[in-house]
């Protein structure tokens, strides 16, 4: 019921198609990257580095002199998306500028396995001690991982030569990545959790992406090794998701082996790799666990407001490319693994983020130039950093590209690209002070209600057995409640709808505290604020403590 409810608050903004402003076969320009992207020799060899960052408002390179020029991070997304788009739309020189950051990824790859990071120069004089440069299996290693395994896939059906070049790289990090999982079947057990212990690296996130290279490279050379390797991070990734679309964390994917409270959505691929790994292997249990996470805790992205990471609160803050193609990429592979038109849906609202629907109001992407600016860090358009680095500009039009393949073969999910949202209220900040409290509070909220429409009319009636919910455990606590606000959106050019957008959080102590409340009250508004409250629905400050999780719908 609450994942139902979650749905229908997130494509409410579905209930028109307008005509969309920017045609699929422009949405993709590779302009900016183009101009990223370098071509160097290195050792007699032909390669690309793509530069770092590039500033407001001439976008000329900048480096980095302390961390190096260019680096594998970028180098090897750069490859997939140029070998995504040579796939699109055929255009043999993008084939060529993957040839040339593959040649450079191989090149930074040392004889286990591992990979650096960064060079210094375009003569390739590595940057072997930095920090993020470090010869290791980390992020950098399993994005090279991914772009090798793309690379076969691709490269199988035009140069097998050089195909078999790339598949030994790519089977050597590979052997490198399955022998640290030794202790496959072991759990590690933290907070009550049971969490597998043989994750690579301890991180799902990390972990993921490199199963999203060994899903590619198995596509057109399946294999036992590869198979057992992809096996036992899926099988990790998938029994580590905690909570159910009613129970915090609502089926969340925790990014980190050792804190199972902790998400964030900076490359979190966790149900993307999950569905190509299903798709691969024909594991339905993986595309199920990544379902369950898309249908709860990620599409809370669309239905609330998005949020960068979740520690003790969640934080919305530092909202990047990097964190919303997460989200495009995985909807997209659950409309291609289970052909349902919702999930088109979907990926194209999340992908909306780009063109403002995002609580800056600011376009991030911009067709013409190829651009996506690097981040927003305030609900103001003055926050928007326009700078647009390699991370960003690339994580954009991954995203750009996933969609646009969506679109030329569903175009009627092209609309809820350039969803926007109209206005969004306050919140109300209410006092529980004593018994007669909740009197007051409804009183409060139906004035800031007044003339709304029958979705706040139902929001009022919630509310006021929330607020009586809250001045009842006062007595007790001295809490006080953060009452919810509205969010109105619609698609461009549609008629305006609304969407309940709550402003709330809930902590367990609260619904142990809602669950009595309501046997032994015999207030009927006391009663209804605490059993929504005991489903987790409710919630707010209790006895002075922060809240401890995002909050589900009212």
């Amino acid at each position: 019921m609450v994942m139902r409810l979650l749905f229908l608050m997130a494509v409410l903004l579905l209930l028109t198609a307008p005509a969309a402003a920017q045609d699929a076969a422009t949405l993709v320009n590779l302009d900016h990257l183009q101009r990223l992207t370098e071509p160097v020799t290195i050792d007699g060899r032909a390669m690309a580095i793509v530069h770092i960052y590039s500033e407001y408002p001439d976008y000329e390179w900048v480096d980095d002199a302390d961390e190096g020029i260019s680096a594998v991070d970028d180098v090897a997304r750069a490859a997939v998306v140029y070998l995504w788009e040579y796939e699109r739309t055929g255009d043999e020189a993008l084939l060529v500028q993957a040839w040339r950051c593959l040649n450079f990824i191989m090149y930074m790859q040392a004889d286990d396995g591992e990979f650096y990071n960064f060079v210094f120069t375009r003569e390739g004089e590595i940057n072997e001690r930095g920090g993020t440069s470090y010869k290791s299996l980390g992020w950098w290693a399993m994005r090279a991982l991914w772009a090798l395994g793309e690379g076969v896939r691709v490269f199988d059906k035009v140069n097998t030569e050089y195909d078999d070049e790339l598949a030994e790289a790519y089977l050597r990090t590979e052997a490198a990545v399955a022998a640290t999982m030794g202790n496959y079947g072991q759990f590690n057990t933290l907070h009550g959790f049971d969490i597998p212990a043989w994750i690579p690296a301890a991180e799902p996130a990390i972990a993921a992406i490199g199963l999203l290279g060994m899903s590619a490279y198995y596509a057109v050379r399946p294999n036992e090794a590869t198979a057992l390797a992809m096996t036992r991070i899926a099988d990790g990734i998938a029994q580590y998701r905690l909570g159910t679309d009613s129970e915090y964390p609502f089926g969340m994917h925790p990014t980190n082996s050792n804190a199972p409270g902790f998400w964030h959505n900076w490359g979190a691929h966790m149900p993307h790799a999950l569905v190509m790994a299903g798709m691969a292997l024909d594991r339905q249990d993986w595309i199920d666990s990544a379902a369950a996470s898309a249908d709860s805790f990620l599409l809370r992205h669309l239905a609330f407001e998005p949020f960068r990471h979740i520690g003790v609160i969640a934080d919305r803050l530092e909202q990047i490319a990097y964190g919303t193609n997460m989200l495009v990429q995985t909807y997209a592979a659950l409309y291609r693994a289970t052909g349902e038109e919702r999930y088109a849906h979907l990926a194209g609202l999340t992908g909306s983020w780009y063109f403002g629907n995002n609580m800056a109001g600011a376009q991030m992407y911009f067709p013409e130039t190829g651009r996506t600016y690097d981040g927003i860090n305030g609900p103001v358009s003055w926050r928007v950093n326009r700078n647009s680095g390699a991370e960003s500009t690339i994580e954009g039009l991954m995203s750009m590209s996933a969609l646009a393949s969506i679109f030329e073969t569903h175009p009627e999910a092209q609309p809820t690209l350039f969803a926007q949202t109209l206005d969004e209220t306050l919140p109300l900040i209410l006092q529980a002070e004593d018994g007669g409290a909740r009197h007051r509070h409804a009183g409060l909220l139906q004035r800031h209600m007044d003339g709304r429409g029958l979705h706040q009319r139902r929001a009022l009636r919630r509310a006021r057995g929330r607020a009586a919910h809250a001045a009842d455990l006062h007595a007790r606590s001295r809490s006080g409640r953060r009452l919810p606000a509205v969010r109105r959106a619609r698609p461009a050019g549609g008629q305006q709808q609304r969407i309940h957008h709550p402003a709330r959080r809930h902590c367990p102590d609260d619904r142990r505290d809602a669950r009595r409340l309501a046997g032994r009250s015999t207030d009927p508004g006391v009663q209804h604020g605490a059993a929504v409250a005991a489903r987790g629905w409710a919630v707010g400050w209790a006895g002075g403590r922060q809240p401890c999780a995002p909050a589900d719908v009212g």
